[in-house]
């Protein structure tokens, strides 16, 4: 499931390198509360997607913005592509291009304008991603309870290996592969000790898999005390025919035939000794464990397991996400125009109602504290939403328009460009004054629009004296185009 959310590509170095930052943050958030003797990881990530939503806000509130223009600026924007609709020529393309930015030349804005935020939340996202899949990687208190662990595991491993394959050689009907999930996909006895030790640590740690290896091994342990009886039983004679049978192969394993001797001469208290030393190590992992659980336990509800595996109570988290995703987006669209006669509104209302739907399926599949996360962070959004709405209830889009031009102006002028008035801003004037539009709704823009009425042929520019452009600048490809065409039409 983890290849869901992409987790190859946190490895990336900017997504690793914020992971690390808010690592920092939530590390910091578990040592302040374990002040106050609170050690849970429930808690950490409450207050942690609130800091982080906070952190995105003003990218949040700066698309809201690009959002409320757009609106404004979207039916200039669709009839300049109404109207070169199947026109796949150079000459209606490089037109197309050049009076689509200009339109955003006149709105202050630019075609990347909502993208780039976009691209820092999702790259902001997948860190705390990361973060919240491999909690242990980040805590330095958690990860040493899990080295713990790791430790305890790794030192019996060894016994469990001997034992699995003593039974399998004393009893021809024992299969081996009931150890199977425990030595082979947990345990090389070809490594050495730790590089065993750092297999199981990175097992444990990763949150889809976090009770697994402590339950194959609860499960090893089982299974080895009940070996451990029916060897105890085993007679010499026995003894003596595996190891002489090993002996008898074209190359017999010396080590093996060391560990039948060894059990041969086992006494009862031998035997029960063995015993006392892996229930030991038991104890510990129960320990271990006891303590994970409850660093982990939120409400009831364990954080390291997917409500799919829990009681039915866990389930309020995926209905909760469906809730909070769907309320989230009904508010984040309840300021937008009608969407009446835009090809996009059956889409748009399928993915109101889809999108809450899959976070549910994901949040009842995914261990409950990665839905935790989406919980929180639609609930923090849906705050923002309606602080947003209320904001710009009383916000002049006139207003932010002229304020967007003027920041353009600025940074044109930090960058050496002349903010003066070009032949391409002109026409962009005139063309986006003839559309005649209603901004408010998307349905004026049918098949019975008079091309005439938006036609840029109907704007007349004219100077008083030649003007030069930056070369390469779209101001001068448009400029070429018309001389072209000037020319053409003097034939």
């Amino acid at each position: 499931m983890s290849s869901i959310l992409m987790a190859g590509c946190y490895d990336f170095f900017l997504i690793k390198w914020i992971s690390n930052i808010l690592g920092i943050v939530m590390s910091g958030l578990y040592s302040f509360f374990g002040m106050f003797g609170i050690f849970n990881i429930g808690l950490c990530i409450v207050v942690f997607t609130i800091i982080c939503k906070m952190i995105l806000f003003p990218i949040t509130l700066k698309q809201q913005k690009f959002s409320k223009v757009s609106v404004k600026m979207n039916p200039e924007l669709q009839a300049i592509q109404k109207k070169y609709q199947g026109k796949r020529d150079n000459d209606s393309m490089m037109k197309q291009q050049a009076e689509t930015m200009a339109l955003y030349e006149k709105y202050g804005t630019s075609p990347a304008g909502s993208c780039l935020p976009l691209f820092i939340q999702m790259i902001i996202l997948l860190g705390l991603y990361a973060v919240i899949i491999s909690i242990p990687t980040y805590v330095k208190p958690i990860s040493e309870i899990y080295q713990n662990a790791s430790d305890e595991i790794v030192s019996v491993f060894d016994d469990y290996d001997d034992l699995n394959y003593v039974k399998s050689a004393v009893d021809n009907d024992y299969k081996d592969e009931e150890f199977d999930t425990l030595i082979k996909n947990n345990y090389d006895n070809t490594k050495t000790e730790a590089e065993n030790n750092s297999a199981i640590y990175e097992n444990l740690i990763n949150l889809y898999a976090t009770v697994k290896p402590l339950d194959d091994f609860s499960n090893g342990y089982s299974k080895s005390i009940n070996i451990i009886n029916s060897l105890k039983e085993v007679s010499d004679e026995k003894w003596d025919e595996i190891i002489a049978k090993e002996k008898e192969n074209k190359n017999p394993n010396e080590y093996y035939i060391a560990l039948y001797e060894k059990y041969k001469g086992y006494t009862d208290a031998d035997w029960e000794n063995y015993k006392t030393s892996l229930t030991s190590v038991k104890e510990k992992i129960t320990g271990y464990e006891s303590e994970i659980s409850d660093i982990y336990t939120f409400a009831w509800i364990d954080l390291s397991k997917s409500p799919s595996d829990l009681e039915w109570f866990a389930l309020i988290i995926p209905i909760l996400s469906f809730l909070t995703q769907w309320f989230s987006m009904k508010i984040s669209t309840a300021n937008q125009p009608s969407m009446e006669g835009n090809p996009m509104a059956t889409s748009m209302k399928m993915m109101s109602f889809t999108m809450p739907v899959i976070s549910a399926f994901f949040c009842y599949s995914l261990p409950s504290g990665l839905g935790l996360y989406w919980v929180m962070s639609a609930v923090v959004q849906i705050i923002q939403q309606l602080f947003i709405n209320h904001h710009f209830k009383n916000v002049d889009v006139d207003e932010l328009i002229k304020a967007n031009v003027e920041k353009a102006k600025k940074k044109k002028e930090r960058k050496g460009i002349s903010t003066e008035e070009n032949r391409i801003s002109s026409a962009a004037s005139y063309n986006t004054k003839s559309i005649k539009v209603d901004s408010s709704k998307f349905s004026s823009l049918n098949d019975t629009t008079d091309d005439s009425e938006i036609s840029s042929d109907e704007a007349e520019v004219t100077n008083s004296e030649p003007k030069t452009y930056k070369k390469g600048s779209i101001a001068a490809r448009a400029n070429m185009v018309k001389d072209f065409n000037d020319r053409n039409s003097k034939k």
